[in-house]
């Protein structure tokens, strides 16, 4: 049985973040989705419930504040990053984790990046990079993982994709997908690169 638990938002009462836990976990998968968007985002929601049916735990981080890219360095810095690793701690020390999923959706990329290399715990950890950005590659280039993006990506490009030089980033360029991860104008095969996104990311977990 799954236990849903809300954890209050440290900078703002009213938000919640949503843990999924349950028996005999295999171990924690954190969601950091993209700007001012939510882990319900529909690739997301399937990921997490793959994940839970491997058994997997799940934190799904929600931002609670409005993101501007005019105070986006600040807001990371001060509000984002600072909340994920006090989850991340409240969560690790109720039930220790060995093995730990971080999968960043966009900006969700870089936040996951900048709490790996704060944390002070020992965990296992793994990342998964959906659709990355530019300020995105030191980590992928320091912590392994999996790496999906479309070739319509444009905040991911192929000059981006070279700068790439870590040995143990597995990459998944899918055709004529864009940042969304989506086919402009066909749902019908946006629901199909979901399924096979959501196939990729159960293989890795």
């Amino acid at each position: 049985m799954i236990k849903k638990t809300e954890i209050s938002c440290t900078y703002n009462k009213k938000y919640k973040h949503l843990m999924l836990s349950q028996d005999n976990s295999r171990g924690l998968v954190v969601i950091y989705p993209g700007f001012n968007n939510s882990c319900n985002r529909p690739v997301l929601h399937y990921i997490r419930k793959a994940a839970l049916e491997k058994r997997y735990d799940v934190l799904c981080i929600n931002y609670a504040i409005k993101l501007s890219f005019n105070n986006l360095d600040t807001d990371i810095k001060e509000f984002l990053v600072p909340e994920a690793l006090k989850l991340l701690n409240i969560v690790n020390n109720d039930k220790f984790y060995e093995i730990i999923y971080f999968i960043g959706k966009s900006l969700g990329t870089i936040i996951s990046g900048k709490v790996r290399d704060e944390y002070k715990g020992y965990s296992n950890f793994y990342h998964i990079y959906l659709t990355p950005l530019k300020d995105s590659l030191p980590y992928i280039n320091k912590y392994n993982g999996l790496l999906i993006t479309g070739s319509k990506d444009k905040y991911f490009n192929k000059e981006l994709l070279d700068q790439i030089i870590n040995s143990n980033i597995k990459v998944e360029i899918i055709e004529d997908v864009n940042h969304a991860l989506e086919l402009n104008d066909n749902v019908l095969g946006t629901i199909d690169i979901h399924k096979h996104i959501t196939d990729l990311c159960n293989n890795y977990l």
